[in-house]
């Protein structure tokens, strides 16, 4: 799968953040792995064993961080193609990820890996294994994560609120003795539309 919003929310956030950051940097990147089921990550290491193709990975489910929706994968376009062969490239997006803070496929000491990126507190390997012990399973994880990630969603609006309160009362808009609970009369907001023209206008 190549849905973002399908990660732990931590590493969504990173990963929108080094698309990004690529733009910036002029080079256009694209997701090509998220999250994986169990048949998606069994199909992915049949490949150089019992299906055809090269091999591309050595973890089996539930092995791969894909499985527990804390890696990601993705590909460098030029020209408007995708291109795997531009090792100078994957470096440099390798370089920019690690700079945020992510884990790059690319310093693995085997399977050398340039399009993955992971979320450092679940590397390959001896994380996943404690992923397993402590989760038992993905899915388990998965409804996890989400369920925190709904219950933040849930918040959002009131912070929004108090943000907005915050930046009203500093730019000048509404007065530090503002009740935010207090609900909004005809009057006050007439007084609030009064002092954002006022402000636009640059009047004293």
């Amino acid at each position: 799968m190549r849905d973002i919003s399908l990660l732990h929310p931590e590493i969504a956030d990173s990963c929108r953040k080094l698309i990004e950051l690529c733009k910036e940097n002029g080079i256009e990147i694209i997701i090509t792995q998220t999250l994986r089921t169990k048949k998606e990550q069994e199909d992915i290491y049949a490949k150089g064993r019992t299906k055809p193709g090269r091999k591309v990975t050595n973890a089996r489910y539930p092995y791969s961080p894909h499985c527990w929706g804390v890696a990601f994968d993705i590909a460098v376009k030029v020209n408007g193609k995708v291109n795997w062969n531009r090792i100078d490239l994957y470096k440099k997006v390798g370089a920019l990820g690690k700079s945020i803070g992510l884990f790059w496929g690319g310093d693995f000491k085997s399977f050398v890996d340039y399009p993955h990126f992971e979320d450092p507190k679940y590397v390959v390997g001896k994380s996943v294994k404690t992923l397993i012990r402590n989760w038992k399973t993905p899915d388990a994880f998965i409804q996890h994560y989400r369920s925190a990630k709904k219950e933040e969603e849930k918040k959002m609006p009131e912070q929004w609120k108090l943000n907005i309160i915050k930046n009203a009362k500093k730019a000048g808009i509404i007065t530090d003795d503002h009740n935010p609970d207090e609900p909004a009369t005809k009057w006050f907001v007439l007084a609030v539309a009064l002092n954002v023209l006022r402000i636009l206008k640059g009047v004293k």
